[in-house]
C-alpha cells in the first residue's frame, strides 16, 4: 500500500517577505496530514478523540531539503514507522507536485488522556488499522 498523501497549496500567510515557507509552518502541516491521515482510516479527529485516541505532538525532526515557496502545491505523504504502547512514530515525506524533495520530516506522538494529563495506551481499535497500515508499509518497501 502507497503512503497516505496530504496536498496542500502553500497560502500568502505561510510565507515570509522572500515568499518562502516559514520553518515552524512545516509542523502545522504534518499535524494537517496526521488529522488526514485519521480520516483515511475511517474516523474524523474528533471521533479518533472519542475512541480514546488524542495524539499530542512530542518530538520532531526535520530535515529540510529546500524552501517551499508561495502558492506551490505540495504533497505529503504521511507512513508510520513504530508503533508504542502509547505512542506513534510517523515519517512525513514533503515534495512538489513534481517530487522534488522540499523536507523529511519524523515525528513522534503520544497519545494522552486529557482528563489524567498522561500517557495512555494507543486504544485496540485504532491501533489494529495502524497495524495493518505499518505492516502494509513494510511489505511494500
Amino acid at each position: 500500500m502507497a503512503p497516505f498523501v496530504h496536498r496542500h497549496r502553500v497560502r500568502y500567510h505561510e510565507v515570509d517577505a522572500h515568499e518562502h515557507v516559514y520553518n515552524a509552518r512545516y509542523l502545522e502541516y504534518v499535524d494537517a496530514a496526521m488529522i488526514e491521515l485519521l480520516r483515511d482510516l475511517g474516523w474524523s479527529f474528533n471521533e479518533a478523540v472519542a475512541l480514546g485516541f488524542d495524539p499530542l505532538l512530542a518530538r520532531a525532526q526535520i530535515d529540510f531539503r529546500r524552501a517551499a515557496v508561495f502558492d506551490e502545491q505540495l504533497e505529503i505523504a504521511v507512513s508510520p514507522l513504530r508503533l508504542g504502547r502509547s505512542s506513534l512514530e510517523l515519517s512525513f515525506a514533503v515534495r512538489t507536485s513534481a517530487g522534488e524533495a522540499i523536507a523529511d520530516i519524523i515525528v513522534v506522538y503520544v497519545n494522552v488522556d486529557p482528563a489524567e494529563s498522561g500517557a495512555t495506551p494507543i486504544p485496540s481499535l485504532v491501533r489494529a488499522e495502524l497495524e495493518r497500515r505499518l505492516t502494509t508499509a513494510a511489505t511494500d518497501v
